[in-house]
């Protein structure tokens, strides 16, 4: 897609307001988020894929905290166009309302807390979610504890580091979810 075609469906999405086009909500139904750590812990890696059942044609919009740096959007598992204004990401699709899509995107940054997840702008954002973390030795993910989710696993990997690995059943806001990494023993 040509990028003045890509500005225009950004500038268009953005000119919506709420749910798009047709003012409806696009409905997520499974979020599924790999993140991994570097080992100094100033930065990480964010993969999140998306479930979407299609509400509002031409356009979905995440919004990823604005210091961060969107490297890849995929739509069904296949590279797809996409345009960014300040914190909001804007990934035009083709479907029609009650079809199905999954999105992947991947961008990284430094951790503040909060900025570890891209958040669908004007949809509600409850889902389940599967969450792996992966961190440098000697340290654990934790969430604030708002959120019921069950830890299924660590993985051991190379260079002493792991791999946790949480299931959340129960549909989750990803706008309250926190995630903090500890040194064990410190909390």
């Amino acid at each position: 897609m040509a990028n003045a075609t890509i500005a225009g469906m950004v500038a268009a999405a953005l000119a919506q307001g709420p749910g798009g086009a047709g003012g409806s909500h696009n409905q997520i139904y499974r979020e599924e988020v790999r993140i991994a750590v570097s080992d100094s812990g100033d930065h990480f890696v964010t993969e999140q894929q998306t479930a979407w059942r299609i509400q509002a044609p031409d356009t979905l919009v995440l919004l990823v905290d604005s210091t961060l740096r969107v490297v890849r959007v995929a739509i069904d598992g296949k590279r797809s166009s996409w345009g960014r204004m300040g914190p909001e990401v804007v990934i035009p699709h083709q479907r029609a309302p009650g079809d199905t899509l999954v999105t992947r995107v991947r961008f990284h940054g430094a951790p503040n807390g909060h900025n570890w997840f891209a958040i669908p702008r004007d949809t509600p954002d409850s889902a389940p979610l599967l969450l792996a973390v992966e961190v440098p030795p000697g340290t654990k993910p934790v969430t604030d504890g708002t959120t019921q989710g069950v830890l299924e696993g660590i993985d051991t990997l190379g260079y002493g580091r792991t791999n946790w690995r949480f299931r959340f059943t129960q549909p989750v806001a990803l706008t309250r979810l926190r995630l903090e990494m500890t040194r064990p023993g410190s909390r």
